[in-house]
């Protein structure tokens, strides 16, 4: 009996190294340890009999808000090129924007666009991000549409012949 619980911490401590040493150690997440008089809620001056801290994770990826599975995001051809659209959201869609769809904008355009409801400003700047595209490039979805498909978009990507290929 003590025998076969020996072999069996013995195999949890190899499958955890095993763990480790396919999966590696997370590279973004550092440890930061906080003094618990600093972390506690209480106001009052303490002296604590025996020194404690808390140890917090700290993740230095930035991390957006946005849920991108959530989203409702159209892409529009504002170009003469044909798929540029359908190219673009099937790589909105293989970095989490799953709710991604390729449409033909209503008119051509030089410009890059993406546009957004209102309360999605944030979510237009994720996907901006996403697109290797600046800030300045988002703007609010205009009262006059832009696709065809206006009403079922969060974000609405509009591709110019400026967009990088």
């Amino acid at each position: 009996m003590k025998r076969s619980w020996l072999v069996l911490l013995i195999v949890i401590v190899f499958a955890g190294m095993a763990g480790v040493a396919i999966a590696g150690r997370p590279a973004s997440v550092d440890r930061l340890t906080i003094p618990a008089s600093t972390a506690s809620e209480s106001t009052t001056p303490s002296t604590p009999s025996t020194p404690t801290s808390v140890v917090v994770a700290v993740s230095t990826t930035l991390l957006s808000d946005v849920d991108r599975a959530a989203l409702n995001v159209i892409v529009a051809n504002g170009t003469d090129l044909t798929g540029i659209a359908g190219e673009t959201a099937i790589a909105l869609v293989n970095a989490g924007y799953t709710k991604s769809v390729a449409v033909d904008a209503l008119s051509l355009t030089a410009s890059t666009v993406v546009y957004y409801r209102p309360g999605f400003n944030e979510a237009a700047v994720s996907v901006a991000a996403e697109l290797e595209l600046s800030d300045s490039r988002v703007q609010a979805l205009p009262a006059d549409a832009v696709t065809g498909q206006d009403q079922l978009g969060d974000v609405i990507v509009v591709i110019g012949t400026d967009f990088p290929r």
